[in-house]
């Protein structure tokens, strides 16, 4: 727990804006790291109408801020969440898979936190790309025959060979949005 968080006997109410199990599991990660004296309740709020794969850091970026926006205006809870996955070209024909995370707090107060990225094979990309699937889990299905890898251990987990996993790169995305909870006197306005 961060030392100057406050512990009360009410529970955390975070309403996230996904059914993922790799998501929502990251996502409570986090705020137990954050909130740690505090009991924290997850609320999963199915989105809708959401791009199924985002290119580009603006499009992840709204992504994540769409499904945090429509789970706050669903429920009524302490921290709304949106993570949103996307692809992100580095340099030409170089692209990254990482996870934006966006934190509103029942006060409205809004922020971002990136995770870590990690390089996307060439094969799978350009399945992508040259529009044979919607999104790089048909390609992970089609070039690996794992179906459903982004609501397991993601794609992180089966290229890293399990070093790594989805909930792990969810976790800490959202970590970074919570630093302004975590150091509220580096961030006061």
């Amino acid at each position: 727990m961060i030392e100057n968080t406050p512990t009360t006997t009410n529970p955390v109410l975070v309403c996230v804006g996904t059914t993922n199990p790799s998501k929502l599991e990251g996502v409570g990660r986090a705020f137990h790291r954050v909130f740690g004296g505090n009991a924290v309740e997850l609320v999963s709020v199915k989105p809708i109408d959401i791009n199924p794969q985002p290119m580009g850091l603006v499009e992840t970026l709204h992504g994540a801020l769409e499904r945090a926006m429509q789970a706050s205006r669903l429920s009524s809870c302490d921290f709304y969440v949106g993570v949103e996955a996307g692809v992100v070209e580095l340099l030409p024909e170089k692209y990254v898979d990482l996870q934006v995370a966006v934190v509103i707090g029942h006060n409205g107060d809004l922020t971002i936190g990136l995770s870590p990225a990690f390089q996307v094979p060439p094969r799978l990309i350009r399945l992508v790309t040259e529009g044979r699937v919607r999104e790089l889990e048909e390609a992970v299905e089609i070039t690996y025959g794992v179906a459903d890898v982004g609501e397991r251990g993601g794609l992180i987990h089966l290229l890293s060979k399990g070093l790594m996993d989805r909930p792990h790169l969810t976790e800490e995305a959202v970590l970074m949005a919570l630093l302004p909870w975590v150091n509220e006197d580096a961030y006061r306005r």
